[in-house]
């Protein structure tokens, strides 16, 4: 597992604004990370379309205020880039503007 924490910047609220820019590309027919469900509030998980495993996030209490925390699972740890790849691709294509920093934290197994 993958751990991100993003920072935002100036107190944006980063988790609706992810939130709204899936629902965004998905209606339009574009993107490649697209939402699996929405267990409660604060929290998703998005899937993608042609890498296995799923991204979970949350609105995160700390570091920072409107920061988010990102989980990238995947069932083969050799596919574990891909995922990555996509969703850092994805933060920087429309967020570049909206993250301060963030941080990629590997767990062992």
């Amino acid at each position: 597992m993958i751990t991100i924490t993003l920072k935002p910047r100036g107190g944006e609220k980063l988790f609706e604004k992810l939130v709204q820019k899936e629902r965004e590309l998905k209606k339009a027919g574009k993107g490649t990370l697209h939402a699996a469900d929405r267990s409660k509030k604060g929290q998703v998980r998005w899937t993608h379309v042609r890498y296995p495993g799923k991204i979970a996030f949350e609105k995160s209490i700390a570091p920072a205020k409107g920061g988010v925390v990102a989980k990238l699972t995947v069932s083969k740890a050799s596919q574990q880039w891909q995922l990555l790849t996509s969703f850092v691709g994805f933060l920087d294509r429309y967020f570049r503007d909206v993250i301060e920093s963030l941080q990629i934290s590997y767990d062992r197994k």
